[in-house]
């Protein structure tokens, strides 16, 4: 019988066989076989899980949720548009948490996630994919996911979104890892969908040798993704839930990039020990003349234009 991939991977088919060696030998030693088991195991009643699918794989991979902050789930008006938001310090974990945080809500939910998550078949139906190859036809899977989110949430459903695109990552491998920067998409859903706004912030940070390996090469980053997935296996992660921001509190502020920044204090407020390394890490990239504190001439970050769609500086909200 011919053995079926394992979605859990990072490896591909079009992989040079040494690539593929050396990220199957990191992922083994990181304990991703463990990891099939469960997801195996969890994946077997997917069909029977009714609304709680996410929050039974945050169980199967034994990781508990230390809430902070205002009451979860929000108290939220029927119909009315909600767009959940947060930092993205982990990858995989804090995506699940998110969902399964969205779950409980009560509604329907998708969230924009990176495109190659799609593998995994159970994750697709809660999926808006983002395409990062920069390619004619990631622009217009990107841009049918734009559409979609803020259809759905005109339509009353849930989105969460992780508007910087991708993991934080720290300037050096001791440093303290800042979010990416925000793309201004998420201003746009905000006026497009009328909507609410949740902020939630998830504490901690990769290990030191993602942030290394983010220094050498988008290959070494992305073959420690699901390794670092794995190291949350049985840990607690801090989540801390902000206020409702009403769409009533956003709606005279036009410009996106203004409205962007906005969101993205009120998310690092929530967290103050948080508030100042995210704050320095912003000014020493445009210091630097970097667009993000991860640039450097070894490694650059996750394409921004394919994934969240930019704009000139002075484009208006709408």
């Amino acid at each position: 019988m011919k053995r079926l991939p394992n979605p859990l991977t990072y490896a591909r088919a079009d992989m040079p066989g040494g690539q593929k060696l050396l990220l199957h030998l990191v992922e083994r030693s990181h304990g991703i076989e463990r990891a099939s088991r469960r997801y195996d195991a969890w994946r077997s009643g997917f069909d029977l899980y009714e609304g709680d699918a996410m929050n039974r794989l945050l169980a199967a991979c034994d990781i508990k949720l230390d809430m902070r902050g205002e009451a979860w789930p929000p108290i939220c008006a029927p119909g009315r548009p909600l767009l959940m938001i947060a930092n993205h310090p982990f990858g995989v974990p804090d995506g699940v948490a998110a969902l399964a945080l969205a779950e409980q809500i009560g509604r329907p939910v998708k969230i924009l996630i990176h495109a190659d998550l799609l593998r995994i078949p159970e994750i697709e139906p809660f999926a808006l994919p983002i395409d990062f190859s920069e390619t004619r036809a990631a622009l217009q899977i990107n841009a049918a996911s734009g559409r979609e989110a803020i259809a759905r949430l005109q339509t009353g459903e849930t989105i969460m979104i992780f508007p910087a695109g991708g993991i934080a990552t720290a300037d050096w491998p001791l440093g303290v890892a800042c979010d990416l920067p925000w793309k201004t998409f998420v201003a746009k859903l905000v006026h497009k969908a009328r909507a609410d706004v949740v902020p939630l912030h998830f504490s901690g940070q990769n290990s030191w040798m993602f942030h290394a390996a983010s220094r050498v090469s988008m290959f070494l980053r992305t073959s420690l993704i699901m390794p670092e997935a794995l190291r949350c296996m049985g840990r607690t992660i801090e989540v801390r839930v902000g206020a409702t921001i009403p769409y009533e509190q956003m709606c005279g502020i036009t410009d996106r990039t203004e409205l962007t920044a906005l969101l993205r204090r009120r998310v690092f407020a929530l967290c103050p020990h948080e508030v100042s390394a995210d704050r320095v890490g912003r000014i020493r990239a445009m210091s630097s003349g970097r667009t993000s504190p991860t640039r450097n001439a070894h490694f650059k970050v996750e394409p921004i234009r394919a994934g969240w769609p930019s704009r000139r500086p002075n484009e208006r909200a709408g």
